[in-house]
């Protein structure tokens, strides 16, 4: 298969759309494919006109997987925090190849929509705070949320160091919140532990 780029456009967002006639065996066929314009620079800026031999092609199906993937990864990091790890997990989910999704999330991380040191830490002090969760039970969700163990345990020091979070404090008040001033101390024991101390 091979081909001619037929026409070289910029869309409104900066991309690059290429009108691609594609000859196949069984007849002629019209592909549109947008790409990033650093993609476009990257395979030699290829205009209307041009020879499109299958390399190149299938490199216009590539980068047109991680111009779609990188649209999608900032349409999920528009609702909400998303760790590195989670993020190309939805990606992926989605049916975004594992190399396209890759490719968005360090996109996403170069040019700082993915900050996971600040998530991680606003995740536990949140959870310290509001939830009255222990050490244990903070770990555990933010792993859960993609983030790497050392990660979880460094932004719950640095929280603690800082003055952020104080598990005695939370721990006080989780009981008083919790359980009677009568209550036993299996009791006080199964809460605390239910809740990460």
């Amino acid at each position: 298969m091979a081909g001619r780029i037929l026409r070289c456009s910029m869309t409104e967002s900066g991309a690059v759309r290429l009108s691609v006639r594609e000859e196949h065996f069984e007849g002629d066929s019209r592909r549109t494919y947008t790409l990033s314009s650093e993609d476009h620079e990257r395979l030699g800026a290829p205009q209307a006109g041009e020879e499109a031999d299958d390399e190149l092609l299938s490199s216009l199906a590539e980068a047109e997987g991680r111009l779609k993937a990188t649209e999608r990864a900032v349409s999920l990091l528009s609702y909400g925090d998303n760790s590195a790890r989670a993020l190309c997990r939805k990606l992926r989910s989605r049916g975004y190849d594992r190399e396209s999704a890759e490719a968005a999330v360090a996109n996403m991380m170069q040019k700082g929509y993915i900050r996971e040191n600040e998530q991680a830490r606003r995740l536990a002090v949140s959870c310290a705070t509001r939830k009255l969760w222990g050490r244990r039970r903070i770990v555990a969700y933010l792993t859960e949320k993609g983030y790497d163990l050392s990660l979880a345990r460094q932004a719950i020091e640095e929280a603690e160091q800082d003055g952020e979070i104080d598990f005695e404090k939370t721990k006080k008040e989780l009981l008083s919140r919790k359980l009677e001033d009568e209550a036993t101390y299996e009791e006080k024991r199964r809460l605390l532990y239910r809740y990460g101390y």
